[in-house]
């Protein structure tokens, strides 16, 4: 009964130095975890990209199973952003929206990717839009990402920020559309520049450009093709769908001249 009582004893103290063991080994473990990505994010600010980036591939894969893991996947996407290596950061955004459908930074991942791809726009592929399918293909994904964005959180602190780099995509677009259809009239292709005018208010109706297409094209119509029953349509077009715009202005002055002609 002695013999036992004391193998019993051996028992449940040893069953409470492995617990104890197994407490100590997981702070040990949660607070490595801590340092090696408080350590990434440390080099992160101080623009140490590489080494930023090689803490956040050590923690996702050593600690794979630890929330800092999923938190790595973004911090990398972040670095490459900071890196302004638009493309590799677009990726890997969609790598984490992909592999983390439900975190909590998903919002603000979806954000950075259309920001991502906003970036990687050429600024003078406005000017020739035609000239670069590849240049095409960033500013669909941009407006892609930025309107899933805009219209999935819609609570967002980023909403404003993404609203503003949507209208900006918009008014190049709408701006590169402008500057072919004065190629056009600058060359007497008259057809050809109005339709570019009024593709222009189609395409993007709510750019500051739209009312300046809807005037121009009126007035090609009015002095170019004499054409005043067509003019009037654009014009009372323009003034009933931007009766703000100056050029709604401009087009009442036109459509009282053409009335008093009639």
């Amino acid at each position: 009964m002695k013999n036992w009582l004391i193998l019993l004893s051996i028992f449940i103290s040893s069953c409470t130095a492995t617990k104890s063991s197994l407490r100590e080994s997981q702070e040990n473990y949660l607070e490595s975890v801590k340092l090696n990505f408080k350590a990434g994010e440390d080099l992160l600010k101080k623009q140490d990209f590489d080494k930023a980036i090689a803490y956040f591939q050590f923690v996702r894969s050593k600690y794979s199973f630890s929330q800092y893991a999923s938190l790595s996947d973004l911090r990398i996407a972040d670095t490459k952003y900071a890196q302004k290596k638009w493309l590799d950061a677009a990726s890997a955004y969609e790598i984490f929206i992909r592999l983390h459908p439900r975190h909590e930074e998903v919002a603000y991942a979806t954000f950075r990717l259309g920001a991502s791809y906003f970036n990687a726009v050429p600024g003078d592929f406005f000017l020739w839009p035609d000239s670069s399918s590849r240049d095409q293909s960033f500013t669909k994904e941009a407006l892609s990402a930025l309107d899933s964005f805009i219209y999935q959180f819609p609570e967002s602190v980023y909403q404003e920020e993404a609203s503003r780099m949507r209208a900006k995509l918009f008014s190049k677009l709408a701006q590169a559309n402008l500057h072919i259809a004065g190629y056009y009239q600058h060359r007497n292709r008259h057809e050809a520049a109005i339709a570019r005018y009024l593709n222009v208010n189609e395409l993007y109706p709510e750019s500051e450009e739209a009312a300046e297409s809807l005037y121009k094209a009126a007035r090609i119509v009015q002095h170019d093709l004499k054409d005043s029953a067509r003019a009037q349509e654009i014009y009372n077009q323009l003034v009933e769908q931007k009766p703000e715009s100056s050029f709604a202005k401009k087009a009442r002055s036109e459509l009282d001249k053409l009335v008093g002609e009639n």
